[in-house]
């Protein structure tokens, strides 16, 4: 049971950013590493081994703090959760005991160091590699280090933090960090609270304030809490790190609920490219203190900036967007997903009846991003397209649970690594994503979703991002324009931060039946504001008389031999703002579910009366020139040599090739002839042909009627 039980602890410790070689289960505390910093020890857990085993963790990065028990197959017994409850007590005053000792000491130490280190040079390879200046009261240590102080709200130095030549912290051991700050002092008319020294440095240099430094995104909270204390009435700004690249994203997480907390503004950093990068140091480095001045310039207050969220407002700079800036050069190609259907970083809608297949052909998609078979020579199909990228696929499915999308994968040829697919109903039922604030009666992005794009956009290389249906995660009446458009632009935000093709399927309204194109399009349940707000709209609806329409029956028959047939599906891009692929294609859905593409086959099979017409004349004209001409029914028969007419009228039935004989005889488009020798005027010619003019000679050993 106790390997059970580490085990997951270790899956606990992992989810709260914490990382351990060996969980040792002795209960006393023990730290370690957090992610991004695994050699750190700014983690610290305690596990106590007997029954029932129990523990406790803390990720002072982020200040995630919990307890855990191992839940077994039997309920606690009330004496088990006393004894947790009591060893929690226990352990809690053991650890606050032990903690106030080393922060006692680690303040005796700090003070000794501080005191015994010296002026930090101009050179340091920090401050230059950084390029900033050494401001406020830091020292250098004599093995070479940056020293930054930790004072508490009481101006009394608590703790040290490290910083050495490639930019790796340590704080000193045993030091207190939690609420304590360094502050930089300047003016006061706008107050800044940010994470790191260099950070802070720099929102000094371009704006001469006051600034806070918090240390850790964790110990935000506990630092604005002071300042606010101490500033009541000045303008407080939290300049936010945007820690994209990891889960969860704890700058600009607690950044904002510290914001939000005090009633600051909250000011982000806005990167043209953000690999790599996550703060107002990094934004100065990489783009300028001008770049820096107008991110910080775009702070606002978190309320403010939700709102704004809400209703897809972003504030634009003007100066930004002068065109010999942003439009110089040659313009880029835009890239698809797939091939004039679904384009990359933006939003597309597919909008189908229902049992035509749709959310099947959008996991068959995902599952062959993930597998790249766009890079094999022989490039899969899907919509109507040819697909181009390959990456990862990421699959939220709010109908079918974990045992369908199983199956479905399987048949699909199995798991890859890089396809994510969620069954939303076997992880909780109902996720929604986009609801109506009870008290401002407005639009909003919930929690929820705001937690998934958070962990969707530090997946690396995302290609593809389906929401199916958009109904189950959307409690908004999107027959409201405004509503709507909400939705869209929320879309539009998510492709655009991670160039994703992002598609949300949506379900046609059961009020007529749809024909082609146009019925379809307006048969997208909605408003027109769910179209409009998109990039692309693709459309499937039920082929109902393709089959009929289908004039080779022999191409039909073996198309459904190969693949097994339930029904026939069209396709068509409905909308698109650029160009796009609008020809309708047709699909055979198989029983398994999987649509097959068979639009080339089945335009061979329905091609147009005329066509058809016009083959069967040159067909006609061919052998009479050749001394083989074809007699309208009998031994030399078209349909009883219809093999030798092409792959297409072979396959017509003998009633419709004799009534389309008949019709060019009406139309003197063809003649019957009467050959030398023949007493019957029977022969097919063309009107100027050989046999027409009583010119015509037959090929020796040919078929021909006794008559």
């Amino acid at each position: 049971m106790l390997a059970d039980a580490l085990a997951e602890f270790r899956r606990v410790l992992q989810r709260a950013g914490l990382v351990s070689e060996e969980i040792i289960a002795d209960g006393n505390l023990h730290r370690c590493g957090t992610v991004g910093k695994e050699r750190g020890k700014d983690g610290a857990y305690i596990l106590h081994p007997d029954p029932p085993v129990s523990g406790w963790y803390q990720n002072y990065r982020t200040g995630e703090e919990g307890k855990w028990t191992f839940k077994r197959a039997e309920r606690l017994t009330p004496e088990d959760s006393a004894r947790i409850k009591a060893r929690a007590e226990t352990s809690k005053m053991a650890r606050q005991e032990n903690l106030a000792k080393q922060h006692a000491e680690a303040q005796e130490k700090a003070s000794r160091i501080f005191a015994e280190a010296q002026q930090v040079p101009s050179d340091h390879p920090y401050l230059v590699r950084k390029n900033i200046e050494a401001v406020g009261e830091v020292r250098c240590a004599k093995d070479g280090r940056l020293i930054v102080p930790v004072f508490n709200v009481e101006e009394k130095l608590q703790s040290l933090q490290f910083i050495d030549q490639s930019g790796s912290k340590r704080f000193l051991s045993g030091g207190k960090v939690s609420g304590g700050y360094f502050q930089i002092k300047g003016g006061d008319e706008s107050i800044y609270i940010v994470e790191g020294y260099a950070t802070g440095a720099t929102i000094h240099a371009v704006t001469g304030a006051t600034t806070f430094i918090a240390f850790t995104a964790g110990n935000i909270m506990a630092v604005a809490e002071s300042v606010r204390e101490k500033y009541r009435d000045k303008k407080i700004i939290i300049a936010a790190d945007d820690d994209n690249a990891t889960a969860g994203n704890p700058g600009l997480t607690k950044g904002k609920a510290a914001a939000s907390k005090i009633g600051a503004d909250l000011a982000v950093p806005k990167f043209r490219d953000h690999d790599g990068k996550s703060d107002f140091n990094d934004l100065a480095q990489a783009e300028g203190l001008e770049a820096v001045k107008s991110s910080l310039a775009a702070a606002r207050l978190v309320a403010s900036v939700e709102s704004d969220a809400a209703h897809g407002c972003q504030k634009v700079c003007l100066e930004e967007w002068r065109s010999t800036k942003k439009f110089s050069g040659t313009p880029p190609v835009r890239k698809y997903l797939v091939d004039g259907v679904f384009p990359l970083g933006q939003v597309s809608l597919l909008a189908a009846a229902g049992g035509v297949g749709k959310s099947f052909s959008l996991l068959g998609l995902a599952h062959d991003v993930a597998r790249g078979v766009a890079a094999k020579s022989q490039k899969p199909r899907h919509f109507g397209g040819m697909l181009c990228q390959e990456g990862a696929a990421i699959y939220l499915s709010g109908e079918d649970d974990d045992i369908e999308l199983h199956n479905r994968i399987a048949t699909l040829g199995g798991p890859c690594e890089r396809l994510i697919a969620i069954p939303i109903p076997s992880v909780g039922g109902s996720k929604l994503f986009f609801k109506m604030d009870a008290g401002t009666k407005n639009p909003i992005a919930t929690p929820e979703w705001s937690e998934i794009v958070c962990q969707m956009k530090i997946i690396n290389d995302v290609k593809i991002i389906i929401i199916d249906p958009l109904q189950v995660f959307c409690a908004l009446d999107l027959n409201t324009p405004e509503y709507a458009q909400f939705v869209c632009s929320t879309m539009s935000a998510l492709a655009a931060e991670t160039g994703a093709s992002v598609i949300i399927s949506h379900h046609f309204r059961k009020t007529k039946e749809v024909k082609d194109a146009k019925d379809a399009r307006e048969a997208i349940r909605g408003t027109a504001g769910l179209v409009d707000g998109v990039r692309s709209v693709y459309t499937l609806w039920e082929g109902i008389d393709i089959e009929k329409k289908c004039q080779n029956k022999t191409i039909i028959s073996n198309m459904k031999q190969s693949v097994g047939c339930c029904g026939f599906v069209c396709g068509a891009v409905v909308k698109s703002n650029g160009l796009a692929n609008k020809h309708v294609s047709t699909f055979m859905r198989g029983f398994n579910g999987i649509l097959h593409d068979v639009t080339k086959e089945v335009s061979a099979s329905t091609e147009s009366t005329e066509e058809n017409e016009n083959t069967l004349i040159d067909m006609i004209a061919k052998a009479e020139q050749q001394g083989k001409p074809y007699t309208k029914t009998g031994e030399s028969g078209l349909f009883s040599r219809r093999h030798e007419l092409g792959s297409v009228l072979s396959g017509i039935a003998k009633h419709r090739l004799e009534k389309m004989c008949e019709k060019l005889l009406d139309e003197k488009m063809i003649v019957t002839a009467l050959a030398k020798g023949s007493r019957s005027t029977k022969w097919l010619d063309i009107p100027d042909g050989p046999f027409a003019k009583g010119d015509g000679t037959f090929l020796p050993g040919h078929v021909r009627s006794k008559n």
